[in-house]
């Protein structure tokens, strides 16, 4: 991991791929990120995993979640540590449109646990996020409970 310097008391670490996709598979919402004809957006969304892949369903008449279609997209999830550091994974790829009725799995469980973005309903199709780009950093403390030990035995009272 490389470290990067913050202002204030805390440090970036460039996360693994492994410490990445166990936050994927935690979540189940993020922000869905893409540039079209009509310029960039951004769209809430729910989602779940399966296998390499990123399922996201949308309404049949979701014209934003539509423009995602055959065009490289960005999950972008972000959260907070127990200690109050946040963290941030961003998965990328080309999002690729199923319907219900092609028999996808991912689509399936999906459709159990979201509702589709810009529908109250079960949704009839999804976006498919197969990943390429895997990334993610964290906030780490730039000093640590033993240090601070250290500097409080050093500087008595």
């Amino acid at each position: 991991m490389t470290a990067v310097a913050n202002s204030g008391s805390r440090i970036i670490d460039l996360a693994t791929p492994v410490w990445c996709w166990a936050r994927l598979r935690r979540a189940t919402e993020g922000t869905l990120s893409y540039r079209s004809a009509r310029g960039a957006a951004s769209l809430a969304v729910g989602y779940t995993l399966t296998d390499r892949q990123i399922v996201i369903p949308i309404a049949a008449y979701d014209g934003r979640a539509h423009l995602a279609i055959d065009t490289e997209v960005t999950l972008g999830l972000t959260g907070h540590d127990e200690d109050g550091l946040r963290w941030v994974v961003r998965a990328s790829g080309i999002a690729g449109l199923a319907i219900a009725s092609s028999g996808s799995t991912g689509l399936a469980a999906c459709r159990q646990s979201h509702p589709a973005h810009g529908a109250p309903s079960p949704a009839n199709e999804a976006l498919l996020l197969p990943i390429a780009r895997l990334r993610g950093f964290y906030e780490t403390s730039l000093h640590t409970n033993d240090d601070a030990d250290v500097l409080d035995d050093d500087n008595p009272g």
